[in-house]
């Protein structure tokens, strides 16, 4: 007996045939080459549904009777926001790929994401259901009305600046390097990439790498708020084999300096092994003021000038 899914709320039908998986919806139907209705396809269809992407085509894709992806979208509008294709080696599923136009507003949120180099520079994670969880909650974050236009982003003017502060992480990111450098301390910017300790994870590429005595402070900056995925982002950044080699003799310290931290973030940061130092800046007025939010102060001691210690 063929293996089927039937979602009759979303006029969702999936049959599995020796071909690959039939695909009808809305008057629709198409042939996901090559797929199969396995126990990991189904746990992906079942968290994509019960997350409201629910819609298995959008215009334009697929163009014809088949293709070699099953997609999902929160609409039949394009684009869609993430699929299992011929990447993913089917009837295996070796990755879950991501619309190359969420990378912007993903980035935004996110730099915990591996990006494809090749192809359609898509962005693909490993085909774990949480993974895939964590995933879709920062797509939700994003309003599907705004993906079309989410390469059009203009600057803000000069005013606007002075308002409300960095406008780029690259803004924040000079200011930082200028000021460790104003200290007389000698920061290395956008080191070389480092090596991940695994294949499916990105190089480790830290903001700023800084050198004081016996420390190696590994910095990541975020303008604004951070999620948790900013954490896992930096602790693997600290605990990048490679890094760690290179400075094998002395104490490597993450540091995040973000716009503001959540309460439940602080707490997060608690939980990991390495003693995270937390700092948060205010912007008024052109005037950039540091805050101690977490650990021993000492990488926050550093960016201050001497006369304000």
């Amino acid at each position: 007996m063929p293996t089927e899914i039937m979602h009759k709320e979303f006029d969702l039908r999936l049959l599995q045939t020796d071909d690959g998986v039939i695909v009808q919806q809305h008057g629709r139907e198409y042939l996901a080459r090559r797929w199969q209705l396995t126990a990991t396809v189904k746990g992906i269809i079942k968290t994509a549904i019960d997350n409201n992407f629910n819609c298995l085509w959008v215009d334009g894709h697929p163009l014809n009777a088949s293709a070699h992806y099953m997609c999902f979208s929160r609409s039949h509008e394009k684009p869609w926001e993430f699929l299992i294709g011929g990447e993913a080696r089917p009837p295996q599923v070796k990755c879950i790929t991501i619309n190359k136009k969420l990378r912007l507003p993903l980035s935004e949120i996110s730099d915990d994401l591996i990006w494809q180099n090749f192809g359609g520079k898509h962005l693909f994670i490993e085909p774990d259901l949480n993974r895939l969880k964590w995933l879709i909650r920062l797509l939700k974050r994003i309003p599907r009305e705004t993906l079309v236009t989410s390469n059009n982003r203009q600057s803000l003017g000069k005013h606007e600046q002075k308002m409300i502060g960095f406008q780029f992480e690259k803004h924040l990111e000079d200011f930082i390097f200028e000021q460790l450098l104003s200290n007389g301390h000698r920061p290395i910017r956008q080191p070389k990439a480092f090596a991940p300790n695994r294949l499916i994870e990105q190089a480790s590429i830290p903001d700023i790498i800084l050198e004081h005595e016996n420390e190696v402070y590994i910095v990541e900056l975020k303008p604004n708020a951070i999620d948790i995925a900013d954490l896992h982002q930096l602790n693997r950044y600290a605990s990048n084999n490679a890094i760690k080699s290179k400075y094998g003799h002395k104490s490597i310290k993450p540091v995040l300096l973000a716009g503001f931290f959540h309460e439940e973030i602080i707490e997060e940061a608690a939980k990991f092994e390495k003693d995270f130092e937390l700092v948060s800046y205010d912007y008024t007025g052109g005037n950039v003021v540091f805050y101690n939010v977490r650990g021993d102060r000492s990488f926050y001691n550093l960016l201050l000038t001497v006369n304000s210690r």
